[in-house]
This record gives structure tokens, C-alpha cells and sequence, in this order.
């Protein structure tokens, strides 16, 4: 194959391809791109303003124009009359173009999708066109909804709002009732369901909400086609307009979207349409992503579970600035005044020699359970208390706080989560976690996690069907509802201090080759999780620890929670991971299989667990991620080496630094 060069008014990257499988004799000659600065075709993604427009790649901040120039020729071979359109995909992240599925990759044309082919007048001449990549490409109404700059809410509109409840005798009286359920006063539960109403609003004004379906990282290629005015009629509408599916087009049969790509590689022949021609470069750009941390904290004061005021200015705060532009958020816990967790009454600073293990054990024999400190697990007290932006390091400061009087004392989880959502990629962290256990191996009672999340439970979000049913998660009972949809789903990285192995009973052979004592050892667990809630139309579903082949490599999975979570788990070393500056822990989530790595720079991690959809249902949502530093009940990672009961209140402020999240 030659190199095709012609001259340009613009810098040029020219243009070096393969013929694909799928083209024909060349009649599309001189394709040529001005990609502005990315000369090297690799497009690191703007994201300043894609929290409320969503990923546009690119944007006028990079090239003037914001849009990639494309141009290129034709040899005619006869007068008729020609027409041509120019389509995206995402490779990366694609399901074969041959499956059924392929309805699902990520693929767009021109923005405006009313227009098909564009007549090509002159034959001669150039044709110059642009094109860029943006959410929504299908311009699916399930996407749209409120425009998202008006779904800023204030204190002053939660206030009105809770007027409102209270003046419906009927809505306040269930309200109160609910209140009794969760074990917290009449006035949070009001609060709670004040926001509950603001978050769902909805108003009248509907528009292209592109973050809903934002880009997805990795390669793109970009499809030209070449047709006649005679096989142009022969296209069906929905290849020639994105947003069409089969069953808006009479006399078909089916429904859903069918990609183009899958239709011009696969169903075009000479002989169907012998005056097409297609060009497909595999290698058009990559993209990539980097989130700022600079750009500040939100703190969503709908999704806040507390009472206390939020700071409306700084780097961390609830004002309409941060709510537009910060890449982060404030985590907040879930979880109720019902999830009990009473710890012995001792303050002490856990991360570093003062408690030691035989403290901790003589502190199981002294301490009954009616001598504990009644309390359970707690969100931060104070929004933007203990999630901060350095300046000086360029990083989000995580603190668990520590505490100076046992009447006050209490276990706090504290996090972050991610404001932009991604469907698969290679997601990428750089985090300084806290050490998790001291020089006597003693448990300091926190569980480090990097996990995904699903964005939003609204119906725009939901997973693929499962033909099988999904379960809810939580719902552990023997006579559980199945759902064909959902929108849950989440992916985990945990890091906990206890055994590499599961209970002896979980295991099939039941032998005691699986015991050990983790409090003997300096191990931390990795422990890599996916949420499937149940679904069964995976090929090789199993309950109970299995083990599962992955690239040549064997894995250890354990699928519990009545088959709701499959996991795994591998140690490491708690000096490795985390007294050294930084550590990397990433997700690869693909369509196909998720892999999870850890190392202690970019280019050197090591795969620490792999699960494909012959085990496992892998989600294909959009979603975020979130950095935690939490106290689990400790029965949640049985066999219990150290009881959660038993670990004291933490002196000293734990902190933990987020320096780094790429998208790739």
C-alpha cells in the first residue's frame, strides 16, 4: 500500500492505512486529516466543561473550529450521480461488528442526524468536510431531559420544599412513619426527603443531555462511504440516518439500532451494490482523559445526609461554580443510623505501635458487648470537613478524623466519587491510601477501596437485559424477585486486613488447608468485585467458591450474597502498597472481560484478577468512580481476624491523597 500525500493550506497528519477487509476497488483517494495539535493522533480530551455538555472530542478550546478536518477525492468512474457519508466508532471497547450486539457500540456521524449522504456536486474538486465525536450520537430520546443548568438547587429551595411536605397531612404523616423505620428524627427524615423530591424534579424544558452517553476512550476509526444515487436507495434508512431503529422503518422486522459499521463491512457486495465503495481507517485518533482535581469539590447538598450548613465558596463547596465544573464530589455513605457499629471504649492511634495484639486480645476477654460504645457507622459531620484540595501537592486530601474525647468519639467514612460517567475503559488511579494495619499486624479497622459505581438510577441508565433476571441487591432472601433491568452495578477494588482464604464451609472439599491466621501475618487482601446481582445468562455461572481460567491464569472466585457478587482474592504486602508515595490501581472493563491491576507506577502493574462474560455479567452502563476509606463491619470479610468492635477510636486524623485519575 503507498503513502498518500497531496498538499495542504492546514499542518496535515497524513494519512497511513491498510485496506480493510470490508473495502472495494479504490475510488476514495487523498484521504487526508487536519487534526489541529494532535499530530500524533492521540487526543488528550477536554474536560472542562463536560459535566453539564458532556465529553465533545474535540472542543473549540483545542481547535478553533472544534471540529477535525477531512477531506479527500474521488475517481469516477462513469457520470452518475454520487453521494457520500462519513461515520465514527469506537474500536476499543466494541462488540463484534458480526454480533447482534453491535447495536451497542459506541458509533456517530454528523451531529445533525437528519442529514443521510451528502450529494457530492462537483467530482473534481476536494470534498472538505468535518466531523466531530460527541455524546448521544444517536440523538436517543431516552437521553434527554431537563437542560442540566437548571437542576441547581439551593438551601433555600430544600427549605420550601420541606414546607411543602409538611403542609400534606398525608405526606407528612407516612414521612414521620418513615423516620420511626430508619431510627432518625422527624426533622432528618425531612430533610431527606426534601432532596429525595429536588434530585428526581423534573421540569418541562427537555434537551440533549450528551453526558448521559459520553464518549468512550480508547480508538476511534472513521468509516467513508461512497455511493451511487442507484444503491443509495438500496440503504435503509436507519444505516443512512444513526438515530433510526428497525422498527421505525416500516416492513421490518425487529427493533433497536443497528450499526452501520456492521451493515457496510458485512452485508455490501459487488454484486447488491456494485457502485459503493468504503474506506475505513482503524487508527483515526485515541483518545484519552485526565481528570483536574484543581477544579474543586462539590458538595451535592441533595445527596448530603446531614443537617450542618455547607460552605458555598473555596475549593470544596455547594455553589452553582463547583456544580458546573468540579470533577468531584463528596461521597456520602448510604447507609442508616441502623447499621449498628459499637466499639470498645478506648481512643488510641491505631496506625502507629500503641495498640498491639495482645492488647486487642485481652480487650476481646474484658470488653462485653453491653460495655461498647453504642454507635454506628457515620457520614462526616460537616461537609468538606475532611475532603480538601492541596494546592501544593495538586491533590484531594481524604481524612478520617481522629478524636479527643470518648463522649464524642466516633468511626467516620469519608470519600470521593468522579462527576463524569464512562461506559469500559482502562480507569486508572494514583492514590497514597493510609496504611491499614501496624507493626503488630493490628487491624486499624479501615477498609481502602477504589471501585465503580453505577452514575444514576434513572431508566436512561439501565444495564443490558438479562434474559435470566437480576435480583435487587440487599435482597438476599430465598424467594427473591428476578428483574429483567436494572440500573445497579458496581466494580471493586477493597483492600482489608483479613484472610487470603474463605470459611473452610465455603469451600466444596471443606478441608482445612484453607485456614490461616491473618492476624499472624503483615498480608493485606485484595479483593476484586463485581456485582452481577444474580444474573445467569453467563455460560459458566457457579455458586460458591470456584475457580475460573483467564488468559492462562487461574483464579479463586467466591459468589456470595445469594449469588449476588463474585469475587476474588490475592495478598500483598501493606508496606508495599501503601508506605510507599503513591500506589496505581486500575480497572480494564471492556465488554468482554474485566481485569484489575495494581503496581507501583503506570507502566509497571501487575494483574491481579481477571473475570470474563463466561463467569460473570459484566456491566455496560455508565459509571463513576469513587475513592473510599470506610469502616466495614467486620462480618463482612469472614473469616473475622480482628473484630471491628475492638479496634479503638483512632487518635489521630488517618489521611489518605488522590493525585491521579486517567481514562484511556
Amino acid at each position: 500500500m503507498r503513502l498518500l500525500i497531496q498538499g495542504y493550506p492546514y499542518l496535515l497528519v497524513f494519512l497511513m492505512f491498510w485496506v480493510s477487509s470490508c473495502s472495494k476497488p479504490p475510488v476514495i483517494k487523498n484521504v487526508q486529516y487536519d487534526l489541529g495539535p494532535f499530530k500524533d493522533r492521540v487526543v488528550q480530551v477536554d474536560l472542562a466543561d463536560a459535566v453539564s455538555k458532556g465529553i465533545e472530542i474535540p472542543t473549540q478550546k483545542q481547535i478553533p473550529s472544534g471540529y477535525f478536518k477531512v477531506s479527500f477525492q474521488i475517481k469516477p468512474t462513469d457520470d452518475k450521480k454520487y453521494f457520500y457519508k462519513i461515520y465514527y466508532q469506537n474500536e476499543s471497547y466494541k462488540i463484534s461488528e458480526d454480533l447482534v450486539l453491535a447495536g451497542e457500540n459506541f458509533y456517530g456521524s454528523w451531529e445533525d442526524v437528519s442529514i443521510g449522504f451528502k450529494p457530492i456536486t462537483d467530482l473534481d474538486k476536494t470534498i472538505v468536510d468535518s466531523i466531530r465525536i460527541v455524546g448521544n450520537p444517536r440523538d436517543e430520546k431516552i437521553y434527554y431531559g431537563d437542560f442540566f443548568d437548571s437542576t441547581f438547587y439551593s438551601q433555600e429551595d430544600i427549605k420550601v420544599q420541606a414546607e411543602g411536605i409538611k403542609n400534606n397531612p398525608e405526606w407528612f404523616a407516612s414521612m414521620k412513619s418513615k423516620a420511626q423505620s430508619n431510627s432518625i428524627t422527624v426533622e432528618e427524615q425531612l430533610m431527606q426527603d426534601a432532596k429525595w423530591v429536588l434530585l428526581y424534579k423534573t421540569g418541562k424544558e427537555k434537551t440533549n443531555n450528551r453526558w448521559k452517553r459520553n464518549p468512550r476512550m480508547g480508538r476511534y476509526s472513521l468509516l467513508i462511504v461512497l455511493t451511487t444515487e442507484e444503491d443509495l436507495k438500496k440503504i435503509p434508512q436507519y444505516i443512512q440516518h444513526v438515530n433510526l431503529t428497525v422498527d421505525t422503518v416500516k416492513n421490518h422486522q425487529g427493533s433497536g439500532f443497528i450499526s452501520p459499521y456492521s451493515f457496510f463491512c458485512n452485508k455490501i457486495n459487488s454484486i447488491s451494490f456494485p457502485g459503493t465503495t468504503v474506506f475505513r481507517d482503524d487508527s483515526f485518533i485515541t483518545a484519552k482523559a485526565s481528570l483536574n482535581l484543581s477544579a474543586g469539590i462539590y458538595a451535592n447538598g441533595l445527596e448530603y445526609p446531614g443537617t450542618a450548613l455547607i460552605p458555598d465558596s473555596g475549593t470544596c463547596g455547594w455553589n452553582r461554580q463547583l456544580y458546573q465544573e468540579a470533577h468531584f464530589s463528596q461521597f456520602f455513605s448510604g447507609l442508616q443510623k441502623n447499621t449498628h457499629l459499637n466499639t470498645i471504649p478506648l481512643i488510641k492511634d491505631v496506625n502507629d505501635s500503641s495498640y498491639t495484639l495482645q492488647e486487642y486480645i485481652e480487650a476481646v476477654k474484658k470488653y462485653p458487648a453491653d460495655a461498647l460504645k453504642k454507635d454506628y457507622i457515620r457520614n462526616t459531620q460537616y461537609a468538606c470537613a475532611q475532603v480538601r484540595y492541596n494546592e501544593d501537592k495538586n491533590a484531594i486530601e481524604i481524612v478520617n478524623p481522629g478524636n479527643k474525647s470518648l463522649s464524642e468519639a466516633y468511626k467516620s467514612n469519608m470519600g470521593i466519587k468522579t462527576r463524569i460517567g464512562f461506559t469500559y475503559g482502562k480507569i486508572t488511579a494514583k492514590i497514597k491510601f493510609p496504611e491499614l494495619i501496624n507493626k503488630y499486624n493490628v487491624w486499624n479497622g479501615l477498609t481502602n477501596a477504589f471501585w465503580l459505581l453505577y452514575q444514576s438510577e434513572n431508566k436512561w441508565n439501565e444495564r443490558r437485559t438479562c434474559k435470566t433476571g437480576y435480583t435487587i441487591k440487599g435482597n438476599v432472601s430465598n424467594d427473591v424477585p428476578r428483574f429483567l433491568k436494572t440500573n445497579y452495578s458496581e466494580i471493586d477494588f477493597e483492600m482489608v486486613k483479613t484472610s487470603r482464604y474463605w470459611p473452610s464451609a465455603y469451600y466444596r472439599d471443606n478441608l482445612n488447608k484453607h485456614i490461616e491466621n491473618a492476624q499472624q501475618n503483615d498480608d493485606i487482601v485484595l479483593a476484586c468485585t463485581n456485582w452481577d446481582l444474580n444474573c445467569k445468562d453467563c455460560k459458566e455461572f457457579s455458586e460458591g467458591v470456584d475457580t475460573t481460567r483467564f488468559m492462562n491464569e487461574f483464579y479463586e472466585t467466591n459468589r456470595w450474597e445469594k449469588g449476588q457478587a463474585i469475587t476474588t482474592r490475592t495478598t500483598a504486602k501493606d508496606d508495599i502498597l501503601f508506605k510507599s508515595p503513591y500506589y496505581y490501581y486500575q480497572f480494564e472493563w471492556t465488554p468482554d472481560y474485566i481485569i484489575w491491576r495494581v503496581g507501583p507506577e503506570k507502566d509497571k502493574l501487575k494483574i491481579v484478577c481477571c473475570m470474563d462474560n463466561n463467569v460473570t455479567n459484566i456491566p455496560t452502563n455508565q459509571m463513576i468512580a469513587i475513592i473510599t476509606q470506610e469502616y466495614h463491619i467486620s462480618e463482612w470479610w469472614p473469616p473475622i481476624p480482628f473484630k471491628q468492635e475492638y479496634i479503638p477510636f483512632p487518635q489521630h486524623d488517618i489521611v489518605g491523597e488522590v493525585y491521579e485519575i486517567t481514562i484511556e
